[in-house]
């Protein structure tokens, strides 16, 4: 993989998941289409699996620069982690299932987008809802809800599922500039 191209292009998913959040969002719930999530499952799909987990961890700590929390009444903060592990484990994931899809179906994105993003969000709302429990020594998130996270990241995940179609034909068609190598398939394709 040209590491190069992958700054690039993480570069522009990272504009276009803050410039376009607003424009984006979905009926005033907070829920806009993960950009550096679509990215992260293509890569993640192409890369070596050592590669799609660096790269996936650094897109992960973007994501998490995306976001901010407030902690106690006043003070604003991002928590470099939360995301970050989540696209870690995403990218375990999708190294893994990998093998039985397809690598250049726009379908195969799109179903590896909503497994991926769903481990991803749900390892990112633990980590940041064991932050407000009593044994662990930080100050909780103000507000936080775990269930409204929940159905928040739900609708992102979908609402980045539907991006995925054009965004993904796009990346499938750039796919070249990547320059990834051969993977070697161990098992059966679907969705092929």
């Amino acid at each position: 993989m040209r590491w190069s191209v992958f700054l690039i292009f993480a570069y522009a998913s990272l504009l276009l998941e803050v410039g376009l959040s607003d424009v984006l969002e979905y009926r005033d719930t907070g829920a806009s289409p993960g950009f550096l999530l679509i990215l992260a499952v293509f890569i993640g799909m192409s890369a070596p699996p050592i590669t799609a987990a660096w790269s996936l961890l650094i897109l992960g700590v973007l994501a998490d620069l995306t976001r901010h929390y407030l902690i106690g009444s006043d003070q604003v903060v991002w928590l470099i982690g939360p995301a970050a592990l989540g696209y870690l484990v995403g990218a375990m994931v999708v190294v893994q299932m990998r093998v039985m899809m397809y690598r250049n179906s726009i379908v195969a994105l799109a179903i590896m987008v909503l497994i991926v993003g769903s481990f991803a969000h749900l390892v990112a709302i633990a980590l940041v809802t064991a932050r407000g429990l009593p044994w662990i020594p930080c100050d909780p998130v103000s507000g936080w809800n775990a269930a409204d996270e929940l159905v928040r990241a739900f609708r992102q995940v979908v609402y980045s599922v539907i991006v995925a179609i054009p965004a993904g034909a796009l990346l499938l068609r750039l796919a070249p500039m990547w320059a990834f190598e051969p993977l070697k398939s161990k098992g059966p394709r679907i969705f092929s």
